[in-house]
């Protein structure tokens, strides 16, 4: 799980997970992120090694990747992809 070090809210349009490749490959399997408790994707990485894209579009402020099969995560590199959301106008 991340937060934003600025605590402002993110238009998120991904998750790229790079899997170990060193062993254990098989441990990242079924998954499901969530954006705010959201959840945005859910999928079977089948033990791929190299980079997963995992497509999720949501706005927040905290991404968890979580397994649904097994309790060990060996992950190389976690990145959320995505852009500043936009202020809400003020009211006058």
């Amino acid at each position: 799980e991340a937060s934003t070090a600025d605590n402002a809210l993110y238009d998120i349009t991904g998750i790229v997970v790079r899997n170990r490749a060193d062993g254990y490959q098989s441990r990242f399997q079924n998954y499901v992120v969530t954006v705010d408790g959201v959840e945005c994707a859910r999928g079977d990485a089948n033990g791929k090694q190299g980079y997963l894209e995992i497509p999720c579009k949501k706005r927040g402020r905290t991404v968890r990747l979580q397994l649904l099969s097994n309790d060990h995560l060996n992950l190389q590199y976690i990145g959320v992809e995505g852009t500043k959301a936009p202020l809400a106008p003020r009211s006058p």
